[in-house]
Parts: C-alpha cells; sequence; structure tokens
C-alpha cells in the first residue's frame, strides 16, 4: 500500500466539500477518482498534496502520516503533481521547465548555486541529464530547447507530466490531464500513462474522459457531493446504479 486515505473531511464555512473519505491505493496501480462537477476531486488531491489542511481526517503515504505536512516535504518523499490548468515558467525552455521538477532532488546550497561552485555545477548537469531523459521519455525532447509557451496545448500538459517524472515520484497525482486535449492527444496520453506505471510508479488520476478511465484504470473511486458512492474495478463502475445516477440524474 502506497497511499492510504482515511476520513478525509473539508468544510469550507459549513459546506463539506469532502465528507468522511476513506480509499487506498496500492503501489504500482492506477487508481482513477471520478464524480461529477463539484463532487470534491480537486480539493481531495489537494489536501493528499497538502495544498490545503483537513478539517479532519488524515493522509498516509507509505505508512507514514503526512496529514499536517507542507507540500514541499511531500515531493521529497516521492508524492508528485500535475495541475489542471498548466502555467509553465514563461521565459524558460521546455528542458529549463523540466529542471524545475528536479531542484528538490539536488544537495546543492544557496551559497554554492550563487557562487557557481563545482558541485553546483555537477548537479546542474545532473539535473539538465534527467530533464532531457524525461523529455525523452514523452516524446518532446525535439522541442527542448524552445520557449515552453510556444507549445501547444496539449504539448504543455506532455511538458508537464515530464517535470512531474523528473522528481522521481514513487506517485503521481494527474489532475485532469486530458482537458483540451483532441482524440489523437488523449490516445497517446493514455499509452504514456501506461508507460508510466510499466516503470513502477503509481498514479492516482482525476479525469473527466470516460473513455479514457476505463482504458488505463486498475481500480476506480467515485464520489458525488464529497462522498464515496462506490469503489472497485472499471467494469463494476460502469455498469453502477448509483454512479449512472450521479452523472445522468434519474
Amino acid at each position: 500500500m502506497i497511499l492510504e486515505i482515511r476520513g478525509l473531511t473539508k468544510f469550507f464555512q459549513r459546506l463539506a466539500a469532502v465528507n468522511d473519505l476513506n480509499f487506498l491505493v496500492e503501489r504500482g496501480t492506477i487508481k482513477a477518482l471520478i464524480g461529477p462537477n463539484g463532487a470534491g476531486k480537486t480539493t481531495t488531491f489537494n489536501m493528499v498534496t497538502g495544498l490545503l489542511t483537513p478539517s479532519r481526517g488524515s493522509v498516509f503515504f507509505k505508512g507514514e502520516e503526512l496529514t499536517r505536512r507542507p507540500p514541499h516535504v511531500r515531493a521529497k518523499k516521492g508524492l508528485s503533481r500535475t495541475f489542471q490548468i498548466v502555467r509553465p515558467f514563461a521565459e524558460m525552455s521546455v528542458l529549463e521547465n523540466v529542471m524545475v521538477g528536479c531542484d528538490m532532488r539536488t544537495g546543492s546550497g544557496l551559497f554554492s548555486a550563487a557562487f557557481r561552485l563545482p558541485r553546483c555545477l555537477k548537479d546542474e548537469r545532473k539535473v539538465r541529464r534527467k530533464a532531457m531523459e524525461e523529455l525523452e521519455f514523452v516524446g518532446l525532447a525535439g522541442r527542448a530547447n524552445e520557449p515552453a509557451t510556444s507549445l501547444p496545448m496539449g504539448e504543455q500538459r506532455v511538458m508537464e507530466i515530464a517535470r512531474a517524472l523528473a522528481s522521481d515520484p514513487e506517485i503521481v497525482l494527474f489532475d485532469e490531464p486530458a482537458a483540451g486535449l483532441n482524440e489523437n492527444e488523449t490516445g497517446q496520453l493514455a499509452k504514456n500513462l501506461l508507460r508510466i506505471k510499466e516503470r513502477g510508479i503509481t498514479i492516482l488520476l482525476v479525469e473527466h474522459d470516460m473513455r479514457l478511465v476505463m482504458r488505463v484504470s486498475d481500480e476506480v473511486v467515485v464520489i458525488n457531493y464529497g462522498s464515496l458512492i462506490a469503489e472497485g474495478p472499471p467494469s463494476e463502475i460502469r455498469a453502477n446504479p448509483e454512479v449512472i445516477t450521479a452523472y445522468l440524474g434519474k
């Protein structure tokens, strides 16, 4: 077990955006977290990654409770994520954007970086090499030196995947990675997600594209109004009457 959510709850004033949510994520699997708009999916992601503090409940990563730990601590322990809205560093190249994801894995301090000491230069070469490896993995190596903002939206999302992988994560939380992608780009995304799983990296996926979810997921968790309503393999979720009602109405 790599990730455990216990009784996770988040109130905004008196409204429970997430309410007593419990589920597990097995190591080396792809687990999807789905639900209608406003169901609490991104709020859950933000609590798991430390951007929001739960009103109550706990987050355990590799058996260690991280509920009150800040995002950078979770990232150093191997938990990475992407966001719904891609925000590349506009003044940087594609390669430099991916290098940002490696930053926490370097041992150089501020003094070494400021004075370009040998250790800093060695770390920079290592980070550059790692970033190029991830760009090659996702098929963007040929665009490495181009401005990140010159990429179309689909390739910016691919770049963000490379940046998430550059930190050597054990689990990546993907927040609607297919948003804005066309059918061909979504098909390539599915292949990339399965290839990431083949590397032994666990995936927790929030996504509205049900064809993508059913294609890549080992298990699916469904929430509605912040509460869990179903959990199981895609074949069961697809036929679950409560899930159908949540999405389509009675």
